[in-house]
Parts: C-alpha cells; structure tokens; sequence
C-alpha cells in the first residue's frame, strides 16, 4: 500500500472519540464493472463505513468512514482493497464536518 504525502495524513485513533472522515484512494487493475462491484461490495462490508463509491474511468473509490478505537482507518480501508486483488494508494484523508443545522436550512425545506 502507497501513502499519499504527509499532507494526505490518515486519522490517528484518539482515545474513544469517534469522527467521520472521507478518504480518496486512488485503485489500480480494475478493469471491468464487476471490479468495481467487488471492491464496493468489500468497502461497504467493512464495520465503520457509512459510504463507499468506486469509480472504474478514474481508478478511485471515495470512502466515509467513522474513524474509532475499533473502526477503521484508512490505512485499513487501503488494505481491503488490496485483500481482493488491487492496489491502493491513499490520496487524502479529510476530517467531514456534520452539516449546521441554520435557520435558513430548515425554513427552505419546509416552505413550499
């Protein structure tokens, strides 16, 4: 597994605190749809994923996961890939915010 440089660093387990992060993993030898499926099916499988797209044309999957003591990190994500038969190289690994909820938000979803 390839790292990205140190600017692309993996979440660090921290003491219990659970954060959502999304990493972009760039994935080589996939050539077909059912590649795809197999390595979506593999992400998607994984306890701490909540979402996982894998796109054939661009050779990369873009993985949301909850980064815990006991989930994964992307560095395992990395591997994963690599257990059903391709190579993973970490692009980025960014920490997502949960959306706000503003007042604005809320009044333009239930106005009609």
């Amino acid at each position: 597994m390839k790292t990205a440089p140190s600017d692309a660093a993996a979440p660090l387990h921290d003491g219990g605190q659970s954060k959502l992060y999304q990493a972009e993993i760039r994935v080589l030898g996939m050539t077909c749809a059912s590649c795809v499926s197999t390595v979506e099916r593999r992400l998607k499988g994984m306890d701490g994923v909540t979402d996982a797209a894998v796109n054939l044309v661009m050779q990369k999957a873009v993985v949301t996961f909850v980064d815990t003591p006991s989930g994964p990190s992307a560095e395992d994500i990395c591997e994963a890939i690599e257990d059903v038969g391709f190579d993973a190289e970490l692009l980025a690994c960014v920490k997502q915010t949960p959306p706000s909820a503003s007042p604005t938000a809320t009044q333009a979803s239930v106005s009609k």
